[in-house]
């Protein structure tokens, strides 16, 4: 499926970003170059992927990884800047929910600025 593409790219390009396998391995210039040609993923949004990733998917904390398999890494890309303890309680709470819009989690990530 499309959400399991997804996250399969966010994991994949946070270690290549990490790693740098990018430029040792595979010879591109930047991780968006390689995503680009080798993946077909647009360039910003490999480097959100990567965040994702890095964020979500490799995060030492069970919980955030459990909401994140609920969520796909384009719905998550919005979370990127909230903290994990806000995200938690928010899902745990019913404030975002797998239901949730891009449009409202958005939201929520800007209320949560605050």
């Amino acid at each position: 499926s499309e959400k399991k593409q997804s996250k399969s790219y966010a994991s994949f390009l946070h270690i290549k970003k990490k790693e740098e396998l990018f430029k040792h391995i595979d010879g591109y210039s930047s991780l968006a170059v390689y995503a680009e040609k080798r993946l077909g993923v647009n360039r910003t949004l490999a480097y959100e992927y990567a965040k994702v990733g890095e964020k979500f998917y490799n995060s030492a904390n069970k919980e955030i990884q459990e909401i994140a398999d609920a969520f796909s890494p384009s719905l998550l890309i919005e979370l990127l800047r909230v903290s994990d303890e806000h995200i938690i309680s928010a899902y745990r709470n019913k404030m975002i929910t797998t239901y949730s819009t891009a449009r409202e989690l958005r939201e929520f990530a800007e209320s949560a600025k605050d």
